[in-house]
């Protein structure tokens, strides 16, 4: 399998077979370790995705190739990020080898939230910022934002460092709460997202796909 400067940080990928035009588009918390897990994987005939190891193992593996196609280093992202490109590329059917429609779905491939959780945690704790990392990441790969995703960068990056620090009650759309210290993982595990959560305990929306939310500190004043 083809690749290119792969970096070891979060991001967008895709797979394509060079010979029908048909892809694959993925998301992964280590970039490198990803395409390393799909070519050994291939390699040994043993892929979960049935359509992509049939079309590995009839056109070989010269026939394909690994790219990214948008870096991702708010982990809190990736689930929109990879669902922004599900909807430009629609690599469903025969068009391609996705399986599920919806990024982040059980359905398909996906890694469990318990995993990405723990890969998430193992890529923080480094010297530059998350934004400072996503240029220079994206100089190395001679990549630039819009203006428009930069602006999103900008507004969403406060709101994930509420999400990882505090501590809100969720309220689930049949009326069971939950009390919740740092919303990551939570958000995952019931395909949410935490910046949309946040601005509900915030009071700017009412709900979330039926959620509520408010903070802890609230209750107790």
């Amino acid at each position: 399998m083809r690749s290119t400067g792969i970096p070891h940080t979060p991001g967008i990928y895709r797979i394509t077979c060079t010979v029908n035009l048909k892809m694959y588009i993925g998301s992964a918390v280590s970039l490198y370790r990803r395409w390393k897990e799909h070519r050994g994987e291939l390699r040994r005939n043993i892929h979960r995705n049935p359509k992509l190891q049939n079309a590995w193992n009839k056109y070989g593996e010269q026939s394909f190739t690994f790219e990214v196609i948008e870096l991702v280093l708010i982990p809190e992202l990736l689930t929109m990020r990879e669902q922004h490109w599900l909807d430009k590329f629609k690599p469903f059917g025969h068009k391609g080898f996705n399986v599920a429609l919806i990024a982040g779905s059980p359905l398909g491939l996906k890694r469990s939230p318990a995993t990405l959780e723990k890969k998430r945690i193992a890529s923080t704790g480094k010297k530059h910022s998350a934004e400072t990392r996503e240029l220079l990441s994206m100089q190395r790969l001679n990549y630039s934002l819009s203006p428009a995703d930069r602006e999103h960068l900008r507004y969403i990056q406060p709101l994930a460092a509420e999400a990882r620090r505090s501590d809100l009650i969720i309220i689930s759309p049949d009326g069971t709460e939950h009390f919740v210290h740092g919303l990551e993982k939570f958000c995952k595990e019931h395909h949410l997202q935490s910046c949309h959560l946040i601005n509900v305990a915030r009071g700017k929306y009412k709900a979330h796909k039926g959620w509520k939310a408010r903070f802890l500190e609230n209750d107790v004043r």
